[in-house]
């Protein structure tokens, strides 16, 4: 028997979807790192995603309320952000975000501000992560 270290994320999401997943499937999320992640105080990131499989957005939902963000399943106009899945920029919900004028980010955005933190005020890291 191998002996797999995952992350309490990889366990709340095995339990939302009732079975056990592969922590490969998003290693950066499902296999400890050396960086802890940032709770993001007085922060209005209201954050929907495209692209993803349910597993996965499951996972960001999790992820995103763990470190103080509202996860969306839909956008609306109090939306700030949309994260894209490469090859998933001719999505519907990507077409709406432009509509509404929200960031569209790569999911290296939240990886970068659960690291990093994020300010209120038109972080260089969103235009840094656009797609």
């Amino acid at each position: 028997c191998d002996l797999i270290i995952v992350t309490p994320l990889w366990l709340q999401t095995c339990i939302s979807m009732q079975r056990i997943l592969d922590p490969n499937l998003m290693p950066k999320l499902f296999i400890p790192c050396p960086w802890p992640l940032k709770k993001l105080y007085e922060t209005n990131l209201r954050v929907s995603v495209t692209g993803f499989s349910p597993t996965e957005q499951m996972a960001l939902a999790i992820l995103m309320k763990h470190c103080g963000m509202s996860y969306l399943t839909d956008l609306d106009k109090t939306s700030t952000h949309l994260i894209c899945k490469m090859g998933h920029t001719a999505s519907p919900k990507v077409h709406q975000a432009r509509e509404l004028g929200l960031k569209i980010v790569s999911i290296d955005w939240l990886y970068y501000i659960i690291q990093n933190g994020y300010a209120n005020e038109e972080p260089e890291c969103d235009g840094k992560f656009a797609v």
